[in-house]
C-alpha cells in the first residue's frame, strides 16, 4: 500500500506534470545527501 494515496497528492497539485517534478527534485535533493524528513526501516 502506498501512502500517502495519489487522490491525497493530487490535493496538494494541480497536475500529474507538478507532482512528477516534486517527487523527482525531492529525490535529486535525497540523493545530493540532503536528510530525509521520515523515519525508514530500512538499511
Amino acid at each position: 500500500m502506498v501512502s500517502p494515496t495519489m487522490n491525497k497528492l493530487f490535493d496538494k497539485v494541480d497536475s500529474k506534470y507538478t507532482l512528477v517534478v516534486a517527487v523527482a527534485k525531492r529525490a535529486r535533493q535525497l540523493v545530493d545527501g540532503q536528510s530525509s524528513l521520515v523515519e525508514t526501516n530500512s538499511l
